[in-house]
């Protein structure tokens, strides 16, 4: 085989491989968290935490924290260090993001 050709092949096992361990991440950990704070929601007093208690809203509202979460804190923390990124890009990849992952779903 060629170089390129084995190098191609290594990185499509490699990535097969990420995406096994992150369905195995959250399949143990990430759904079954979510279903615990579902039913702490549910079982709660409060109507406005009542509303929490349904699983699709709670799965995708920590999705999207998940998701976005470490970028977001990143870009804010590089914004008040004054660090060498500029503002169009920590808030227009934000938003980018925000607004695929919304218009996707």
């Amino acid at each position: 085989m060629e170089p390129s050709t084995t190098v191609g092949c290594l990185w499509f096992i490699v990535i097969a491989f990420m995406f096994f361990a992150q369905h195995h991440v959250c399949d143990c950990y990430f759904v079954p968290a979510i279903n615990v704070f579902v039913g702490k929601m549910k079982a709660s007093s409060n109507t406005w935490l009542q509303r929490w208690g349904n699983e699709a809203v709670a799965g995708a509202t920590i999705c999207a924290l998940g998701c976005n979460g470490p970028e977001m804190f990143t870009n804010l923390i590089s914004l008040y260090t004054g660090s060498d990124a500029g503002i169009g890009v920590v808030v227009g990849s934000e938003i980018f993001n925000l607004l695929i992952i919304v218009g996707l779903t």
